[in-house]
């Protein structure tokens, strides 16, 4: 005679396989979701990355920018942490006026003594981008800057003139004029010499854990972090220099040490040269 099962011993077996079954689901579902944490994590830390190599591939390129808008050789380094450069406004050929009025002038005549204090040069066409104010002044801060033309300058500009040089722009009919308020020494005559017009100092310089960039009102002012415009930050090490290539060209060097940006203790090193325009 066949014995039937117990109730009790059945409900018994159904109860551990039960417990089994959710013990094996709660592991598998424990897996399940420390993968889709990591997973999670893996892709914050991607746009993270991401977001942090955009924001330093804009930092160099506008940093690109104004060098290349900068008046040729006019980069200076005041310390390993801060580049001053003259920010461009325009340029051009130059002579010394004649006075004669403008059906009166030599074009083709650019020659005049070296060393020579003027207080008007002529500019053998126009400026394009110059704004004058009232009376043909230039805003303040505007300054004259003269550079070789034919070699590469190992250190400072040939000339700059001083910020509080007032400047004014007049029109000679097919070329423009220039009149300081004080004389200004020009080292030489164009083409072996360029005039070039800035409307200030640029700096770039790092402060505590960022990059800033700024208007200088003059050469090596103090800066001023509250009145700067922020380039990047966690930034963990800035250093720039300037070199002198084989060719007698400098070349400014940017080294950046930088967070990661996605939370790990990971950096990124940053090296980037940047020749400088000549002209």
């Amino acid at each position: 005679m066949t014995r039937r099962p117990n109730g009790r011993s059945q409900r018994g077996t159904m109860l551990a396989e039960l417990v089994v079954a959710l013990a094996v689901l709660s592991i598998l579902a424990g897996g399940l979701a420390v993968a889709l944490t990591s997973a999670f994590q893996a892709q914050a830390d991607v746009r993270a990355r991401s977001t942090r190599a955009l924001e330093v591939e804009q930092a160099l390129r506008r940093l690109q920018r104004d060098v290349r808008r900068s008046v040729p050789e006019s980069l200076r380094l005041v310390d390993p942490q801060t580049v001053e450069l003259l920010h461009l406004a325009d340029s051009g050929r130059y002579r010394s006026a004649d006075g004669s009025g403008p059906a009166g002038f030599t074009h083709n005549d650019v020659s005049m003594t070296p060393g020579l204090a003027l207080t008007e040069i002529n500019i053998l066409g126009r400026f394009l981008h110059l704004q004058a104010g009232a009376g043909g002044l230039l805003p303040e801060g505007h300054q004259i800057a003269v550079v070789s033309g034919t070699v590469a300058n190992a250190g400072d500009l040939a000339t700059v003139s001083a910020p509080d040089n007032r400047i004014r722009l007049i029109d000679d009919g097919d070329e423009d004029r220039l009149r300081l308020d004080r004389p200004h020494v020009f080292p030489g005559h164009s083409p072996g010499y360029q005039l070039y017009l800035a409307d200030g100092w640029m700096r770039y310089h790092c402060v505590g854990d960022v990059l800033y960039r700024e208007f200088a009102p003059s050469l090596s002012t103090p800066a001023d972090p509250m009145a700067a415009g922020r380039v990047i930050g966690q930034v963990q090490g800035c250093r720039f220099d300037i070199a002198l290539r084989a060719d007698g060209k400098r070349v400014l060097g940017l080294n950046l040490l930088l967070d990661g940006g996605d939370g790990a203790r990971s950096q990124q090193l940053v090296q980037q040269s940047l020749a400088i325009n000549l002209p």
